[in-house]
């Protein structure tokens, strides 16, 4: 009868000794998080989750696509001028389609730069 009390004392000890540690773990990784948040620090680990599906699954892909990379603009205007130049040119070499994961929603400085910027759009017809 001593051995099942015991035995019963120890499984107990160990359950709350376990719960614990997972406490501590727990805790443990939401203050790394905050502090990353917070100090946004990270941004490796951040931008991790978008590249991650893509280093698990490797499908077969679309040659013809290729994308233009712009850089973060720390609130800068993009240079409509040369997103005009780009659209004539990709229209020219055959693209299909541009997407922009931008938002022109502000007016640039000169009215004339905007213009010829949605003339670009309406003459390449894809965008």
């Amino acid at each position: 009868m001593l051995d099942g009390v015991t035995s019963t004392a120890v499984a107990n000890r160990t359950e709350r000794l376990l719960r614990l540690a997972t406490g501590f773990v727990g805790v443990a990784l939401a203050v790394t998080a905050g502090y990353l948040a917070l100090f946004r620090l990270g941004g490796e680990v951040r931008t991790l989750s978008y590249d991650l599906p893509f280093a698990v699954h490797r499908g077969g892909g679309v040659q013809d696509v290729r994308i233009v990379y712009i850089d973060e603009l720390d609130g800068c205007f993009v240079n409509r001028s040369a997103q005009s130049k780009l659209l004539d040119l990709l229209n020219e070499a055959g693209a299909r389609a541009v997407v922009y994961d931008l938002i022109f929603d502000l007016p640039s400085q000169d009215p004339a730069i905007d213009r010829e910027f949605a003339a670009a759009m309406l003459r390449f017809r894809g965008v």
